[in-house]
């Protein structure tokens, strides 16, 4: 029983944008061109924009989420802005592209199909905990389901890949679908997708100021990692919030009174200094028992 716990780290090779990024972009003049739509059939002034901008340049925050959870007159607003720009990278031909480096959902297809003669039999002991919005996952996942295996329709692709715990914690840009049906939340997996489809995905994201340790989505969080045997951090940030809400500790310590066997945690660390390590186990954990 696997359970990963996915990052802005783990979209990037896909198109996505970090943190630092998103929060870039939104800083740009081009973010009037992504709002456009908006603007130009007056639901949003281009001064409204320009406060907002202007306000979250001079607030030296690092993210868009730390800035709007102090400036929750903007949330609104900022959910668009995010929309806006992510909407637009999801590129469907890019995770299956065979020279982007760091294709872990390549990596990750091999070995769940690894002496797997039918989808069932891959799509077994795998479950993902998710804080990105974008869906490339879910797009990578039912695709590769399609055409690895002979005679899958499209529904039936989707009905196997609603068998995997995908859990996005935050909300994302709507359900996966290969078509758009707003009502019910679904959105295809587009590169330019129309202004109705961005603002209906805007009113699906939860930002860390909307989000409880207590939601229905942490809860679950937690109920997979029960029973996980393996934890792996793939391309997270450790926001000090965030490591909070997913309580780890508290079900490591939880399955350490019962007796039940530590699961074994694995983190990407890239760029951490060995103290930075260090301190992140002990936020994980807060010295709980675990296998390295």
């Amino acid at each position: 029983q696997t359970v990963f716990v996915l990052g802005a780290g783990a979209s990037h090779p896909y198109g996505f944008p970090l943190g630092a990024g998103l929060s870039a972009r939104i800083c740009e003049n081009a973010i009037f061109d992504q709002l456009e739509p908006w603007t130009s059939s007056g639901e949003i002034s281009k001064s409204d924009i320009e406060a907002f901008v202007s306000a979250f340049k001079q607030s030296g925050m690092l993210s868009i989420d730390s800035f709007l959870e102090r400036r929750d007159e903007y949330l609104s607003l900022g959910r668009l802005a995010i929309a806006a720009i992510l909407c637009r990278q999801e590129v469907p031909l890019v995770p299956f592209e065979h020279n982007r480096p760091d294709n872990w959902y390549k990596a990750l297809w091999r070995e769940m199909t690894y002496g797997a003669n039918d989808p069932s039999n891959a799509l077994r002991n795998v479950a993902f905990i998710t804080f990105n919005y974008d869906r490339s996952l879910e797009y990578f996942l039912s695709t590769a389901i399609r055409n690895s295996f002979k005679g899958i329709a499209e529904a039936t692709a989707l009905a196997h890949l609603k068998r995997i715990h995908i859990l996005h914690v935050y909300g994302s840009l709507g359900d996966f679908h290969w078509a758009d049906s707003l009502p019910t939340g679904q959105r295809a997996y587009r590169h330019e997708p129309p202004a109705q489809s961005i603002g209906a995905a805007a009113t699906r994201l939860r930002l860390i100021p909307d989000g409880r340790e207590d939601s229905v989505e942490f809860q679950s969080a937690r109920k997979l990692f029960e029973h996980a045997e393996v934890i792996c951090f793939l391309g997270f940030g450790f926001d000090e919030t965030n490591v909070e809400r997913l309580g780890l500790a508290r079900v490591l310590r939880y399955n350490h009174e019962r007796q039940r066997p530590p699961p074994r945690i694995i983190i990407s660390a890239l760029k951490k200094t060995p103290a930075q390590v260090k301190a992140i186990k002990e936020a994980l954990t807060s010295g709980v028992p675990y296998l390295v």
